[in-house]
C-alpha cells in the first residue's frame, strides 16, 4: 500500500496509475491524514468490486453499531424494551 499526498496526486499521477495496474491499493492523504482509497479494477470486475466495498462498509458500520450499543448497556434490551423506546421515538416524530 502506497500513500501520496493530494499534491503529489495532482502533480505526478502516472505514479499513481502505475501503482494501482500493478495491483496496489493507494492511500490519498490531505495534510497527513488519509481522506481516500483507490484501487485498482477494471470494466469486467467494476460492479462487483463496488458491491464488495459497499458490502464491507456496511459490515463495518453495523459493527460499530454493535459496539455502542454493547458500550451503552443497550445489547441487554428486552423486545419489549426496544418496542417501547420505537413507539416513544415515532411519537415524538409527530410532534
Amino acid at each position: 500500500m502506497k500513500f501520496v499526498t493530494v499534491r503529489d496526486f495532482r502533480l505526478k499521477p502516472s505514479f499513481v496509475w502505475q501503482t494501482l495496474t500493478g495491483g496496489q491499493e493507494v492511500v490519498l492523504t490531505l495534510n497527513g491524514r488519509p481522506v481516500g482509497i483507490l484501487t485498482g479494477t477494471n470494466g469486467d470486475r467494476l460492479e462487483d468490486d463496488l458491491n464488495m466495498i459497499r458490502r464491507v462498509k456496511g459490515q463495518q458500520a453495523m459493527e460499530r453499531m454493535q459496539a455502542e450499543a454493547e458500550r451503552r448497556g443497550l445489547n441487554k434490551w428486552t423486545m419489549k424494551q426496544v418496542d417501547e423506546f420505537i413507539t416513544r421515538v415515532r411519537k415524538d416524530r409527530k410532534k
